[in-house]
């Protein structure tokens, strides 16, 4: 069998002007399309984030935060929940073994104010840091 060159090959799927014009407002159809489809979601999204309660930081009487809200479909942001649960783990064990926040920074050598972003659930902690301070608090018994 022979083979075709590439000129053969480009002439076989060479479009005609009005061909490609015709592609290309099929194309834009389609575009305008998704972008209104896109901005009546986020009219939805902005409209629903408007009238939803704010996400509780602290639950009434209680120093740990709470777990974020479910969105619609009841799923929990993963990384919001994980740091919530972490900050509650930390300040019960921290609280268990009778020391500040300042004295398990300094026996897992870390800064205070990591162990405050911690426990207050704001900032997500490295591996790193959870594991000096998961040994710190092994090693009091907690």
């Amino acid at each position: 069998m022979a083979t075709q060159t590439d000129q053969e090959k480009h002439r076989r799927h060479r479009r005609t002007d009005r061909e490609e014009v015709i592609r290309l407002q099929s194309v834009v159809r389609r575009l305008r399309a998704e972008i209104n489809s896109l901005k009546e979601r986020l009219s939805t999204t902005s409209e629903t984030q408007e009238t939803a309660e704010p996400e509780p930081t602290a639950a009434p009487g209680s120093r740990f935060p709470v777990l974020p809200l479910p969105d619609p479909d009841g799923n929990y942001p993963a990384t919001a929940t994980l740091r919530v649960i972490l900050a509650n783990t930390l300040a019960r064990r921290r609280e268990a073994a009778g020391w500040s926040q300042r004295e398990l920074a300094e026996r897992a050598k870390v800064r205070p104010e990591t162990v405050s972003r911690l426990e207050t659930g704001k900032h997500a902690a490295t591996v790193t840091t959870v594991d000096k301070i998961d040994r710190a608090l092994k090693e009091a018994g907690v």
